[in-house]
């Protein structure tokens, strides 16, 4: 069992703390996160957020951005939930391409841009489906039209 000190709550808990974080218990208030009993943290003032997303690195940035937009990206119970998607794949392309080195994930990372902008465009929001596609080619591999054809075509 980790210590209180070491976990994520508890660093969030102690930046809360030193008034770098505020702390929305969600399961208290049904408007911040309908459906859930978690924390919420969010930092106080945009300046502090841009101080420590300066202190990363590109590289952290980027796998940062990976790992939100997977976790963010809808699973069956959210399938419908639009925002989320958009959301999730923004992150995602913002990480790029050179954030992912296995071509079936490349693959994969395609695939839910393909699925992104389909829904934009059923959506009448072309600008956002041609610019998820375009993010889409650019998770393509060289050999994407002898390995992943349909989804080559598609995108």
């Amino acid at each position: 069992v980790a210590s209180t000190e070491t976990t994520l709550v508890g660093i969030l808990h102690k930046l809360t703390q030193k008034g770098f974080l505020n702390e929305h218990n969600c399961s208290l208030k049904k408007e911040c996160c309908p459906k859930s009993s978690i924390l919420r943290f969010e930092f106080v003032h945009d300046k502090i957020q841009e101080a420590a997303y300066e202190v990363m690195s590109n590289r952290e940035r980027r796998l940062n951005h990976m790992r939100f937009g997977l976790a963010l990206y809808p699973r069956e119970i959210d399938k419908n939930n639009d925002e989320l998607l958009f959301m999730a794949i923004n992150q995602i392309n913002v990480a790029g391409p050179d954030s992912v080195v296995d071509g079936d994930q490349k693959h994969i990372i395609a695939g839910l841009n393909l699925n992104a902008g389909k829904r934009a465009g059923k959506r009448s929001d072309f600008q956002t489906a041609f610019s998820v596609f375009q993010h889409g080619i650019s998770y393509l591999d060289a050999d994407c039209w002898e390995n992943h054809y349909d989804t080559s075509i598609e995108l």
